[in-house]
């Protein structure tokens, strides 16, 4: 008797190599552009530049770190303030306390 092996679709964004879940980027695009309409992959393109963006801060942010083994808040503010001052202005926009 054969197995039966259960084909599962597999996501977009796993295909894609990607950890961001793409599709929850996609919904979040279209229900800010009002009725817009998107091309098929433009989710897969915005999850690997916050991907990217996000592991470049955090490898910047573990150079930071002299004791232990933990990034704090100083440390990715540190980071985001000598590489880009656009980051910079999140941090301080939405973060509190981090001045």
């Amino acid at each position: 008797m054969k197995d039966k092996i259960s084909k599962k679709p597999i996501r977009r964004y796993k295909r894609a190599g990607l950890n961001i879940p793409s599709h929850l980027i996609r919904n979040e695009v279209k229900n800010r552009l009002n009725g817009r309409r998107l091309q098929k992959n433009v989710e897969i393109v915005v999850a690997a530049l916050v991907e990217q963006c996000t592991t470049q801060l955090l490898q910047d942010a573990a150079k930071q770190v002299t004791k232990g083994n933990y990034i704090n808040i100083k440390h990715l503010l540190h980071a985001a303030n000598a590489k880009d001052t656009e980051i910079s202005n999140v941090f301080v926009k939405h973060v509190p306390g981090c001045l």
